[in-house]
């Protein structure tokens, strides 16, 4: 696995050569064993994250002193952070997954600015893919949602795209390698979980290998989202008008369009606003309520009477 894994980074050129790497670590297996991998792999230097979001109470902290005592018995430097995971999505009004997605990649993103790091190695895999496809599908992202988990965006990489689970399980047993059970993996209460547990085994059952060649379609998928992408930006680039630092949208504009909805959608999708805030703005197309505010971690939209218009919050 170790090959397949140099190969992996090689062929999507996940990294080059001397980049230090911010090793983000949940204690889980799968990121145990991409950690593993790592201290195998000679070529760059890491160091390793870890988040508690104090959503399990004990399991929580015992996760972190697991994290705390591998890195220190293998020397590898390691950064940890608490979050108030619960009070961050009930202020920001959104589900905890997302509050725990939001508050980890702005954490990664100071670690890597503060300390220099090229690159954020995430741990997730093909089956991670297969359940992402899936629910952008039943959350109506369109094509761009369909391109699934990217092994390379900006500074993530992500690179256990190769393998799927059970790639992961034998190599962890191989080397026995320490890790610790996370229980809410257990509950179908999350769509991931569900869908992990009840959705993916059936086509497995029907199609063995299924994971490998979904991802084959994911790929081909991406290959239709760049014609598609080159088509889009010719069309938005009289549309989005850049003043003084904000993003100006025509109203009045976007209503002319053929496609009024894939266009607001691809807009707001380069400013990094969700599903959901999307539908929210479009609904609001035909009758604009001025000084309606919408805002994600990046950014902040304002509706006036003829225009969107958004900004980059000052940090």
């Amino acid at each position: 696995m170790l090959e397949k894994f140099k190969t992996f980074i090689r062929k999507e050129e996940l990294l080059e050569k001397n980049e230090k790497v911010l090793v983000a670590i949940s204690g889980g297996i799968d990121s145990m064993v991409m950690l593993h991998l790592f201290q195998q792999y000679s070529e760059n230097s890491f160091v390793v994250a870890h988040c508690n979001f104090k959503l399990r109470s004990k399991e929580s902290d015992q996760d972190e002193q697991f994290v705390t005592e591998y890195c220190k018995k293998h020397q590898i430097h390691l950064f940890i952070k608490h979050f108030n995971t619960e009070e961050y999505a009930n202020k920001k009004g959104i589900s905890i997954q997302m509050a725990a997605r939001e508050l980890r990649y702005r954490w990664f993103d100071e670690l890597a600015e503060q300390h220099h790091f090229e690159k954020i190695a995430l741990a997730q895999h093909l089956d991670d893919q297969t359940e992402t496809f899936f629910i952008n599908l039943m959350r109506g992202t369109g094509i761009v949602g369909l391109h699934g988990i990217l092994p390379k965006n900006k500074k993530l990489i992500r690179p256990l795209l190769f393998a799927d689970r059970k790639m992961i399980i034998n190599y962890q047993q191989a080397y026995n390698i320490p890790y610790r059970e996370d229980s809410s993996n257990d509950s179908d209460k999350y769509l991931r979980n569900f869908i992990r547990h009840n959705i993916s085994p059936l086509f497995e059952k029907l199609s063995p290998g299924f994971s490998f060649r979904m991802n084959r379609n994911i790929k081909n998928l991406r290959d239709v989202e760049t014609i598609y992408k080159q088509a889009i930006d010719r069309e938005l680039s009289g549309l989005i008008i850049e003043q003084e630092g904000a993003f100006r949208i025509n109203i009045e504009q976007i209503r002319q369009t053929k496609f009024p909805e894939i266009y607001l959608k691809e807009i707001l999708f380069r400013f990094e606003f969700n599903t959901d805030t999307i539908h929210k703005v479009y609904d609001m197309l035909s009758n604009p309520k001025s000084g309606k505010v919408f805002e994600n971690t990046e950014y902040r939209l304002l509706i006036d009477r003829k225009e969107f218009i958004i900004t980059k919050h000052k940090k």
